[in-house]
């Protein structure tokens, strides 16, 4: 069953966008709180999607959790605690 995030996201079943350019910042706040995330993304948060929508937009495909981890120096469990 597709949903609708707002007037204008459209998603699948999974809750990915159904068009990669439709999304925005919103989208992601939209589903920070849809995932749980208590108390809106923070500048940590930010930093982290920031890299992975510029690697997406540069390489049309997101890095690698190693990739992400590695480009900050945390360990996947900090990057767990975070999303």
């Amino acid at each position: 069953m597709r949903q609708t995030l707002g007037p204008k996201y459209r998603t699948d079943d999974a809750g990915f966008l159904i068009s990669p350019s439709d999304w925005d910042e919103g989208f992601a706040i939209a589903n920070a709180r849809s995932a749980g995330i208590k108390g809106g993304l923070t500048d940590e948060h930010w930093t982290v999607i920031r890299f992975i929508r510029d690697t997406f937009e540069e390489r049309g495909m997101v890095p690698l959790v190693y990739v992400t981890c590695m480009n900050f120096k945390m360990r996947l469990r900090d990057l767990k605690r975070l999303f």
